[in-house]
């Protein structure tokens, strides 16, 4: 049959490529498909990547750990450069990102946000770099990372303008110089960059104790001062439930509670408050008189920022009528009343009037402040019923399970013995650095403590080398 003929019955003319050489047709290679989800995915990753990073360096309370945005990175340029072989490495940093997110927010009772966060970035990954997605799966992950995205760039926005407003009465004015003095008492802390002061008769209608009020007007945050006078039967716990009590409010608070280094130090109590809004609050005391300073702030940003807070209430101090009323050492010399000892004085401590301490401290026989550096130096003196010496040890293990409190590392240095009747005990806790020295002659038990800030840990040789000079002789028939 001839290309003609077979034209016109229907058959297709024979060609001159021979049935060998014909081929299957090529099928569908979804190699592609995975390259395009692969790079939208890295693509949208390194956006979210690059939103983090301003509430990153915005809310820092120390250095940053570069390497969790190095892996961030890695995985982006991998995934844009169309690497399929990264994308079980991608899923294996997003599920980290995950579990590490809820541990924090399980663990350290911290909003759920930015675990909310973190699984929706986890939901669009899966979806674009699981298997060979679909264009369907494509658009539906294009679309929950757009939704991220959208949230994210709100959040910058709200991060760095409005960033809830405080709204307050009255004028906000600058603070001099950084310091706030106190009114009714003799007290100042600084307030960092940002803060600015209340005007007191504006601050006094929303709280009639307010003495001092400064406000971060972008953020929400305030710090307010309350000065009482009160009873020594309030000096401890009672006290401090009166002053907090008001904050719990809320039955989901989570309460801590830091005692105070030693009975009578100018620290009473320092209280953590978590509800919508956290608390930091510090009871300062002196004499009868005390200082309440509040901080309070939402609670992302306070968590974000402890360190910064807890840095605020620690410059807390009391200056000077306090610091006028100290009295000077005789030559340096520190002359025991109720007992006979004596020691030379650290430099920059002076004698605290008796009518400064608290009526409830009736074994103390001297107290010596540095009014600069608020540390303090206390002997106690006790003397044993009739008939009767006191046992060395006894005493001095007794007088540093007085001040030891539970977590404290507790390092012996001097234990005492028959013979010299002195000891010596280094007290460390994450604030405080407390000294403990005892002497015992005969009926006559002393007990020197002294409390220092790791701040000026540096001052601790001259302390130790003041104590050495400690001398206690027997009391005279």
């Amino acid at each position: 049959m001839d290309d003609k003929n077979a034209t016109a019955v229907g058959h297709a003319p024979v060609t001159s490529l021979a049935l060998g050489e014909l081929k299957p047709a090529p099928e569908l290679d979804s190699t592609d498909d995975r390259v395009l989800a692969a790079r939208l995915a890295g693509g949208l990753y390194l956006a979210v990547t690059l939103l983090a990073l301003p509430f990153l360096f915005a809310n820092q309370t120390g250095p940053i750990n570069p390497m969790g945005l190095l892996a961030d990175l890695t995985v982006c340029g991998l995934l844009l450069a169309g690497h399929v072989k990264a994308r079980g490495f991608a899923i294996f940093r997003v599920c980290a990102a995950v579990a590490v997110e809820g541990v924090f927010a399980l663990g350290e009772d911290r909003p759920l946000d930015d675990l909310a966060g973190a699984v929706f970035v986890l939901s669009f990954m899966l979806l674009l770099l699981v298997g060979t997605p679909s264009a369907r799966r494509r658009r539906i992950g294009v679309a929950a990372a757009a939704a991220v995205i959208g949230v994210m760039l709100v959040g910058v926005v709200f991060e760095f303008t409005s960033l809830r407003p405080a709204v307050v009465s009255g004028a906000l004015v600058q603070v001099e110089q950084g310091t706030v003095h106190g009114v009714v008492m003799d007290y100042e802390l600084t307030a960092p960059a940002g803060w600015q002061l209340r005007d007191r008769a504006a601050a006094r209608v929303d709280n009639v104790d307010a003495d001092t009020w400064i406000v971060n007007n972008r953020r929400d945050a305030h710090v307010l001062t309350t000065c009482y006078d009160i009873d020594d039967v309030l000096v401890e716990d009672a006290f401090v439930d009166e002053m907090i009590k008001p904050l719990l409010i809320d039955e989901r608070v989570v309460h801590r509670r830091t005692k105070p280094a030693a009975v009578g130090l100018r620290r009473l109590a320092r209280v953590e408050i978590h509800g919508d809004i956290s608390f930091l609050v510090d009871i300062n005391t002196i004499g009868d008189s005390a200082c309440v300073v509040r901080l309070f702030a939402p609670r992302a940003w306070f968590l974000a920022n402890v360190q910064h807070h807890a840095a605020i209430l620690d410059s807390f101090r009391f200056i000077g009528t306090a610091a006028a009323a100290l009295e000077p050492t005789q030559a340096g010399l520190v002359v025991g009343r109720d007992a006979s000892y004596t020691y030379r004085a650290p430099a920059g401590f002076k004698l605290l009037p008796r009518d400064q301490w608290p009526a409830t401290n009736n074994t103390m026989d001297r107290w010596l402040t540095d009014p600069v550096l608020d540390e303090h130096l206390i002997t106690r003196c006790e003397r044993a019923s009739a008939d009767h010496v006191f046992d060395a040890r006894a005493f001095f293990d007794l007088s540093v399970a007085d001040h030891a409190d539970e977590g404290d590392t507790v390092e012996r240095t001097v234990i005492p013995d028959d013979t010299t009747g002195r000891g010596r005990a280094t007290l460390t806790s994450a604030a405080f650095i407390t000294i403990i020295d005892t002497a015992v002659v005969d009926d006559v038990g002393c007990s020197t403590v002294v409390v220092v800030s790791h701040r000026h840990a540096a001052t601790v040789p001259t302390v130790i080398e003041a104590l050495d000079t400690f001398k206690l002789t027997a009391p005279t028939p």
